[in-house]
Formats: structure tokens, sequence, C-alpha cells
């Protein structure tokens, strides 16, 4: 299989940058925003915050998914590892994330950098002849 040029290959990874920019921004804001909420007290019927273990778990592997994005930035396949192994453990824990289709874009930013380490991976001697 030929290796893809390096313009497409290029494109991916700045998509899948891009992707991942969004995502850490975003979910970190409502993370982060609910987060001091909770902190400061402003829970109630419109800001109900974690109220089981469950809930717990998953904030914890969202977290833990959002730094996979940012280590993806330097080093693609583990940080792309890690934020599927992630979003499979939030999957389990809360499996209506998968009717989201908002949730199913940070799964697709791990994609396209699996995707771009795939084609920037060193190959053996015997494929490059």
């Amino acid at each position: 299989m030929d290796k893809p040029s390096s313009l497409v290959v290029t494109i991916v990874r700045w998509v899948a940058r891009v992707l991942s920019a969004v995502i850490v921004v975003f979910k970190g804001m409502l993370l982060g925003s609910g987060v001091v909420g909770s902190l400061l007290g402003a829970q109630g019927p419109s800001q109900p915050g974690p109220t089981s273990m469950a809930d717990y778990v998953y904030l914890i592997l969202m977290v833990i998914g959002l730094g996979g994005l940012v280590l993806a930035w330097k080093w693609e396949l583990v940080g792309a590892a890690i934020v599927l192994v992630t979003f499979a453990g939030t999957a389990f824990i809360h499996p209506g994330i998968l009717s989201n289709p908002l949730e199913l874009v940070t799964p697709i930013a791990a994609i396209l950098f699996l995707a771009s380490w795939w084609f920037n991976r060193p190959r053996g001697q015997e494929e490059s002849s």
C-alpha cells in the first residue's frame, strides 16, 4: 500500500489538531464552569452536579480524555489511545453518549490522530524498497 502524499498527511494532522483544540476548549469550559460552580455552592435544580459514583468516574474519564487530546499533539499514538480508551469507558458508563453526534467528535479526532501516526510511522527496510 502506497503512502499518502505529504499534503494529505499534513491535512489529516491539522484537522485532528484543530478539532482537538476546539474540543478541549469547549469541554474544558463546560467542565470548568461545572466544577467551579459546585465548589462555590451554585448547585441547585438548574445545575445538579454529579450525584453518583458513575458521574464522578465519567468526569475523571473526561479529564483524562481531554489530556489525551492534548498529548496527541506531540505523541499521536499515545494520546489517541488514551482518548479512545476513556471514550470506551465513558460509553460503558453512559451509553446515551453514543446517540449524541457532538460526543462522537472526540473519538473522530482520536482516529484522525491515529491515521496521522500511521502514515508517518517508521517503515521497515523491506517496505522501503
